[in-house]
């Protein structure tokens, strides 16, 4: 065992108790004072044994005795901590003995009598610190009165200064014991104070916790209403084409039965199969826009390519008609894990916001062009327009919920929010923007998938 741990194991008695303890802090005094008393004492046994003053040795044995019961008694439980604080004072109490009729007071036992109010009321407390207090102001009172018995080697009258000077401490240490007890006091009721803040403080932060969720769920029924009626936006746009097709066809046939013209097998089953092919095209078209807005769907391993592709002929219809160009350059293929309509619906919401700005701007020649690359942390989807850029004064609220440039033209402001909440949350990404030449430039970065390559 090392020298420090035997030197804490000494003056803690070994017990295991929480270094800011008030009982440890009594169990270290006793313990330093008894490691003290103990060796002093046992070389004074000998000096008195040997200079013929018996009594004196005979108090010195006394002192050894009490300190070392109390030294071992301390070591069986803190419990004891009270008993060995009484025991420890006795045998301070029993030094001024020899100090009184040797002439100790006048250089070590001096020392003695001014630490016992400190240890008196530390140890035992006020009011029982106060009565060992009173019982060596009595015993060296009694010394005085009865000097004529005993051959005292100093001036009598230094034992009513002692006495004056033990009162006169006796007391600033009550009066620093009481301030302590206010002081303690005060901060027991700060503490409750604190805690009973803590505890509200706790309870309006669950509740805004909870507000906040619930908030998260409308922003995301909102974001939801919004893309289905974009959905049905881009349904009409994706059908309008097939629709016509179907109904030209069937006008045209009906004017030949209505002129009574007679219409070959062969032309009729090819009415037919355009009608079906037309019909097809809009089941497909129903099915994309269906997977697309499937909240069950599993997270799996998906091709960023296949996702960009399908935003661009989910969006296309809606851009030919208002004579905007979509580029797409995708042809170095990733793979990501997760929710490949998630990431789809993430996309078209910026494509369809440069879309929305261009169209509020009435661009001429607009494009918009969406560009896919990698590095090796991250697969980089990059959104470009030219419809001149995002004003500095809001380029940090485009993100924030409930933030749109367009609010008197429909916008929500929920598309870009949801778009980054998704990069963040869903695919460990995250999204920038800033002004590029000739418009804005979104910029996704999205962590790669391990195994991209299995």
């Amino acid at each position: 065992m090392s020298v420090s741990k035997l030197w804490h194991n000494l003056v803690t008695s070994n017990l295991d108790i929480p270094e800011d303890s008030l009982t440890l802090k009594k169990i270290r005094l006793i313990n330093f004072i008894i490691l003290l008393a103990v060796p002093i004492n046992l070389v004074f046994i000998y000096v008195n044994y040997v200079t013929d003053q018996k009594i004196f040795a005979f108090f010195n044995i006394l002192i050894v005795m009490v300190m070392s019961l109390v030294f071992f008694y301390l070591r069986r439980s803190q419990e004891h901590v009270n008993l060995a604080s009484h025991g420890t004072l006795l045998g301070i109490f029993l030094v001024h003995a020899p100090a009184l009729l040797q002439g100790g007071i006048a250089n070590s036992g001096f020392l003695w009598f001014f630490l016992f109010p400190l240890f008196a009321v530390f140890l035992a407390g006020r009011r029982l610190g106060l009565l060992w207090i009173a019982a060596l102001v009595f015993t060296i009172a009694m010394t005085y009165l009865f000097q004529d018995l005993f051959i005292l080697p100093y001036e009598p009258i230094f034992l009513i200064f002692l006495i004056i000077v033990l009162l006169v401490e006796t007391a600033y240490v009550i009066f620093s014991h009481n301030i302590q007890k206010r002081y303690e006091t005060l901060l027991a009721q700060k503490n409750e104070r604190l805690k009973h803040l803590t505890q509200n403080l706790q309870a309006e932060v669950n509740e805004q916790i909870v507000l906040m969720r619930a908030k998260d769920k409308q922003l995301e029924q909102q974001a939801k209403m919004a893309s289905v009626g974009e959905m049905m936006s881009f349904i009409s746009h994706q059908w309008k084409q097939p629709i016509s097709v179907i109904s030209a066809l069937v006008q045209n046939l009906q004017i030949s039965l209505e002129f009574e013209e007679q219409k070959e097998d062969a032309d009729i089953v090819a009415v037919y199969d355009n009608i079906l092919e037309q019909t097809e095209l809009m089941m497909t078209t129903m099915k994309d826009f269906l997977n697309l807005s499937n909240s069950n769907m599993i997270n799996q391993r998906f091709s960023v390519k296949h996702a960009i592709d399908m935003v661009a002929t989910l969006v296309s219809p809606s851009f030919v008609s208002r004579y905007i160009d979509l580029v797409v350059d995708d042809e170095n293929d990733h793979f990501l894990h997760g929710k490949e309509n998630e990431l789809i619906h993430a996309l078209m919401n910026i494509v369809n916001n440069a879309r929305d700005v261009i169209l509020e701007r009435d661009i001429q020649q607009a494009k918009v062009s969406v560009s896919l690359s990698s590095n090796d942390d991250y697969i980089t989807i990059k959104v470009e327009d030219n419809a001149g850029g995002i004003d500095d004064a809001v380029m940090a609220k485009i993100f924030d919920p409930y933030f749109s440039t367009r609010m008197k033209s429909g916008g929500t402001g929920l598309g870009l929010h949801m778009s980054k909440k998704i990069i963040e949350e869903h695919f460990n990404g995250y999204i920038e923007v800033h002004n590029g030449e000739a418009g804005a430039h979104f910029v996704i970065y999205l962590k790669r998938y391990e195994d991209e390559h299995a």
